[in-house]
């Protein structure tokens, strides 16, 4: 990517005074770890700026980085506010009450004398919280779930920038920063800062970008590393990032619950090695068994991919506190995964989908998708 559009996205951020940062559903630790760098950025530079993720917090994975000054949230509150305006100067207000009564809001006004008729109200809504959002991660506004369409008018109505490495990205915002030469969201906000703003790629911030180069290649082990990503990460060392501590955090330090989750998967994991296809399945009975929650699934998809060289789509379908199946759908180059999942209300990107089948009974779920799967992959 060309350092002008590089110098057009930093002006567009040095305009804005409270930005929101947005990534997928289903995000991997690369696009959350450039989340964090994007934030640390824009704080620095003394944004009012929030980042919305699934959840509302982030992995253990990444509980290492610098974020406790960092706001993160699960959705968007107080996105605009209602105002009601009336004239005082001759009748006072004398007491003002409301309640929630059968899902209405009731506000009774009393004055001190006389009354106020309905052409006296006046009712304005104030503009957005945000004046810009900048999405991380995602080649299409659809990735970002049912956000997408809850809050379709803030997305429309707000200046919105996009920031992804992915060929197919759909060039949805006002700006587009998609650099294709990069393998990660991490090495593209790199490459940003360093065309840009160099002074501020201090050591916690160099171990931020490369904690997220490091997850998407699984410690450079991956096929697709490439010599300029190699370079990037080298430099991100000479200024300080810890190699190690970020290898230890994400590969060699898994806690006693992820461990006893990962045998379990590890049981009942099955493949179609002709397909390039693995799977397995987990119930809620296993997470409360192993003490592990959800986080520990990424763990597990990295370790059966480092496994087994030659998989390159992983399914594990597991079970929640509610009832429901979903399943974590992982696929690298050339599949989609959020094309493979499209029948089953995908959400997420083409490396990471979640998969939402309406089915109930893990086992029937289990078998239609692996079908469904087996008769893509052999397309």
């Amino acid at each position: 990517m060309s350092a002008p559009t590089f110098e057009h996205l930093l002006r567009v951020l040095e305009r804005s005074e409270r930005p929101l940062l947005v990534v997928p559903n289903a995000s991997d630790l690369d696009v959350l770890a450039a989340a964090i760098a994007m934030g640390r950025v824009l704080k620095t530079w003394g944004k009012q700026v929030e980042i919305l993720i699934p959840g509302g917090k982030l992995p253990e994975a990444l509980a290492f980085l610098p974020t406790t000054d960092l706001l993160f949230r699960a959705d968007m509150p107080n996105l605009r506010t209602l105002g009601i305006t009336l004239p005082v100067e001759h009748t006072k207000v004398e007491e003002l009450t409301y309640a929630v009564e059968n899902g209405e809001l009731k506000i009774n006004i009393i004055p001190k004398h006389g009354f106020w008729s309905p052409e006296q109200v006046r009712v304005s809504v104030s503009g957005y919280r945000f004046d810009l959002a900048v999405v991380i991660g995602a080649q299409n506004l659809s990735d970002l779930g049912g956000m997408a369409n809850q809050f379709a008018d803030f997305f429309f109505s707000t200046p919105l920038v996009s920031i992804d490495n992915q060929p197919s990205h759909s060039g949805f915002a006002a700006y587009n920063v998609v650099d294709v030469g990069a393998i990660s969201n991490t090495e593209v906000v790199y490459n940003f800062l360093r065309t840009t703003a160099p002074d501020l790629l201090t050591k916690e911030l160099a171990t931020v970008l490369l904690t997220g180069m490091v997850a998407a290649t699984r410690g450079f082990r991956s096929g697709n590393v490439t010599p300029r990503t190699l370079q990037a990460s080298s430099e991100l060392v000479a200024k300080g990032a810890e190699r190690d501590v970020i290898m230890d955090k994400l590969f060699r330090t898994k806690s006693v619950e992820t461990l006893r989750l990962w045998g379990r998967a590890l049981t009942r994991l099955q493949a179609r090695k002709e397909l390039s296809l693995a799977w397995t399945s987990l119930t809620h009975a296993d997470f409360v068994s192993a003490s592990a929650s959800e986080d520990a699934l990424t763990d597990i998809v990295d370790e059966l991919i480092t496994m087994s060289p030659d998989v390159r789509v992983v399914a594990i379908f597991f079970e929640r506190t509610d009832g429901s199946i979903n399943v974590r759908l992982h696929a690298q180059h050339p599949h989609d995964a959020l094309a493979l999942g499209a029948p089953f209300r995908a959400i997420g990107t083409k490396e990471v989908a979640m998969l939402q089948p309406v089915e109930r009974d893990i086992v029937v779920v289990e078998h239609a998708i692996v079908e469904h799967l087996t008769r893509e992959l052999k397309k």
